[in-house]
């Protein structure tokens, strides 16, 4: 509910958010419990280091574009993005962009409430420094972002295991 239904920057009354969750048909009890939860949420590191949002002095909750410091997160979300949505490897930006498209994925700019200005700079960063993994190109007014076929989200993690063992 969190990355799909708050907007970036936007305050939402208890009540709003209660009420958003009924309508999706959670129940009342529940309801209330994740909009109390949301404040512990934001006082973890989700909302410490990641930014994820905050709850205002009157009790509104505010969902805040992310700082992601390591890129390979980004790769990550690509990736489990493109395996929920029928392993499918080749999008644009612009539909990565659009949460209006019904599918079972979440995007990772979505998740982390990141624009197009975000993107791109990471997109080609990613491209640059994982070419095994990602293409990505923005020339005039052609976009394309190209997952490697024979990559996973678990080949992504391993990124992160290398550096651990290694470094």
């Amino acid at each position: 509910m969190v990355c799909k239904n708050l907007e970036i920057g936007v305050n939402y009354s208890k009540k709003t958010a209660e009420d958003m969750l009924l309508a999706i048909e959670v129940k009342k009890k529940a309801a209330q419990s994740v909009v109390r939860s949301f404040k512990r949420f934001t006082e973890t590191p989700l909302g410490t280091v990641l930014h994820f949002g905050y709850v205002t002095d009157d009790g509104s909750l505010v969902r805040t574009k992310c700082s992601v410091s390591d890129p390979r997160v980004i790769l990550y979300g690509l990736f489990k993005f493109a395996e929920k949505c029928n392993n499918y490897k080749e999008f644009t930006l612009a539909t990565l962009l659009n949460d209006s498209i019904e599918r079972d994925g979440v995007s990772p700019t979505r998740i982390f409430g990141l624009d197009r200005e975000d993107m791109i700079p990471i997109l080609i960063g990613l491209s640059a420094k994982y070419p095994e993994f990602i293409t990505a190109s923005f020339t005039h007014d052609l976009e394309k972002i190209t997952l490697a076929e024979d990559k996973t989200s678990a080949d992504v993690l391993d990124l992160f295991k290398e550096e651990y063992t290694n470094g």
